[in-house]
Parts: C-alpha cells; structure tokens; sequence
C-alpha cells in the first residue's frame, strides 16, 4: 500500500509543477502590412460628404446622412501560436487599411467598409485582395450583413473558387440589371435565409442602390447629394 501512496504523492508533485511551469506567451508579431491601392475609388464612391436619398413604391424619402468616413488601421490575426489561459494568447497579425463609410437616417446606420484581404494568408502562396463589406441596422434590432466580396484582384490570378465569388455564403453577383424601373451595372447582393431579411444591392460605379427591408419598404436610391 505505500508504494501506492508514494506514486500518487509523486503525480501530484508533477501536477503542481507543471501548474508552476505553465507556458507564457510572448509578444504579438506583426508580419508586416497592406494598404488599399488606389484602384479602391473605382468601387468606392463615397468621399464622406454625401447624403443618400432613397425613395420607396409610394414617394416617400428616406435619407441618409454621412455621419463619418474613417481611414484607420486595423489588425487582421491569421494565426495563433501560443494560448495561455493567464496571459492570454500570442497574436501573428498584419495591419491593413481600412475604410469606413457610415450613413444614418430613418432610424438606420449602414456602414461599408473597404479593405485588403488575404487569401492562404499563413502559406508562402499568400494573394492580397481588396474586399468590401457591408452592414445594416435598424434601432433596437441587431446587425445585419450584407454583401462581403472581392472588388480587385490587384492583378492575381485567383483559385476558381475566389473567382466565382462562392467563398462567400449567399453572394451573388448580379451584373447590369433593373431595380423598381432603374437600371445598374455590375450590381452584387446577398440571398435570402429568412423572409424577414433585409437584402442589400450594391453597384461598384454607384454603391448602395438598393435596400429590400421585408413588411416595410423596397427603399431604392433616386439621387446623391
């Protein structure tokens, strides 16, 4: 019986010693960092100035106000080498430039963003893209996505996958068509899950032309001012 007793002392000398000699993460890496190229203005019409005016089946306005237009740095993580539960973990990260383009009015704040993106981001065949992003809130309801996709290539040559836009759940680009009697080019929105989605179209030459808010209103944009 005292050999017994003497092992379980022993593991638990290994356990408070391990405990002792827990692993501390070190500090973040940067990997380095990406700003957008100048293309961006291309699919990006906005210079944070403008108030949005859109108008539903019946001629009722709803405008929308620029509130801010930030250019700022943001820090994308792509891996996570080290985790410990009392220092925290150890972050390897790029710093990309990001756009942000936010509008309110009618009880709504819609915001797009415009920023690099990395495809394989931890392999030496990384591809930096530029993306774009864009949400929708209403007051008192939660943030809702709209479409997420790739507006330049920056001259890479993209996985078939990349290419089609399928990489991103629901995207679809439409390309020239016709809202509420309007017409646009190259025009991207995102499908539907539920019926009580609202679904957001975006023109890369004019932005936001369009958005379906369900039981409400099909608010389309009639002018820029």
């Amino acid at each position: 019986m005292k050999p017994v007793l003497i092992l379980l002392a022993g593991l638990s000398l290994i356990g408070l010693t391990s405990c002792l000699e827990e692993t501390t993460c070190g500090a973040d890496v940067r990997l380095g960092a990406f700003n957008l190229t100048n293309a961006y203005q291309t699919y990006f019409p906005y210079g944070g100035t403008e108030e949005l005016v859109f108008v539903d089946g019946n001629g009722n306005e709803l405008r929308m106000e620029s509130k801010s237009l930030k250019d700022s740095v943001q820090r994308l993580i792509v891996r996570n080498p080290c985790f410990s539960p009392s220092t925290g973990s150890q972050d390897e990260y790029y710093d990309i430039q990001t756009i942000t383009q936010t509008f309110t009015g009618g009880g709504f704040t819609l915001k797009i963003y415009i920023q690099p993106d990395l495809i394989n981001p931890t392999s030496p065949d990384t591809i930096v893209v530029d993306q774009l992003l864009i949400t929708l809130r209403k007051s008192g309801t939660e943030v809702l996505t709209g479409p997420n996709f790739i507006v330049s290539d920056r001259g890479n040559d993209l996985p078939s996958v990349y290419k089609n836009q399928d990489y991103y759940e629901r995207v679809r680009m439409i390309g020239d068509t016709t809202l509420a009697g309007r017409e646009y080019t190259e025009v991207y929105t995102v499908d539907r899950v539920y019926d009580e989605e609202p679904q957001i179209y975006y023109s890369l030459n004019r932005g936001v032309v369009g958005m379906d808010i369900p039981f409400e209103a099909f608010w389309q944009l009639d002018r820029i001012e």
